[in-house]
């Protein structure tokens, strides 16, 4: 029995951390593709590509991996994304190839596969937050798409309460039933004080068991009952015939 609860603790867990991860990753996707950060998972992150700039290497409205990287190590070729200095889309990340370099990695001059020119404002290194990965998979970029939309975010926000519901449930179970098991234990403990301090009571207040009467009891059943007086000698007898 012991194993057994032990193998079933240990699945718990597992499905808590789980559900949590799950819960998390749902809640951070959400948000990047709410406010256009990125939320990093170890070393990746998911990005949601608005434009067809990329295509045909990165379809529009889609997610694509990205990883975590130094600026020192980013050559040319590489897929970058950044947040730009273009004045139409200033502090917002861009996705866009590199093609070249300026100076002493002062800089990366960037264009989009899909564009005819380089763009007119080079990438800042100290801007860089990842390097392109893969595409993601369809169905992600599916829901994705979905998540546009306001029954989408309306979903999903929905759909993460209740993994956090399905994740803290136990917890506040086990916290409600130990709360009702000491709230138990007190009614018991206060009900077995009670009687023992009735018991005590009426043990100190017990008549006590029949005894030899006490001489002070004699006077009370009154006086003691005599013989009749015999009668009086002194009376004088009746004379003799």
């Amino acid at each position: 029995m012991k194993k057994v609860r032990i193998a079933r603790l240990i699945l718990n867990s597992l499905g808590y951390v789980t559900v949590g991860r799950l819960a998390v990753f749902m809640a951070g996707v959400l948000l990047s593709h709410l406010n256009g950060n990125l939320f990093f998972l170890g070393k990746h992150a998911l990005v949601w590509i608005l434009t067809d700039s990329m295509e045909d290497t990165i379809p529009a409205q889609s997610y694509i991996v990205v990883e975590k990287v130094d600026p020192g190590s980013v050559s040319v070729g590489d897929v970058i994304v950044y947040r730009s200095d273009d004045p139409e889309i200033v502090g917002m990340f861009n996705t866009h190839r590199v093609v070249g370099i300026v100076g002493d990695r002062e800089g990366f001059v960037m264009k989009g596969d899909n564009n005819l020119r380089p763009d007119s404002y080079n990438a800042d290194p100290e801007k860089i937050a990842g390097r392109y990965v893969k595409n993601a998979p369809e169905t992600l970029s599916a829901i994705g798409r979905f998540l546009s939309t306001q029954m989408g975010i309306i979903t999903s926000a929905t759909t993460i309460f209740a993994l956090f519901i399905v994740l803290c449930m136990p917890g506040i179970s086990d916290a409600i039933r130990r709360k009702s098991d000491e709230l138990d234990a007190k009614k018991k403990a206060l009900i077995d004080r009670l009687v023992a301090e009735e018991l005590e009571r009426l043990k100190a207040g017990q008549a006590p068991g029949p005894l030899a009467p006490d001489r002070e009891n004699l006077s009370a059943a009154g006086p003691a009952e005599t013989a009749p007086d015999s009668p009086n000698v002194s009376e004088a007898a009746p004379d003799p015939p």
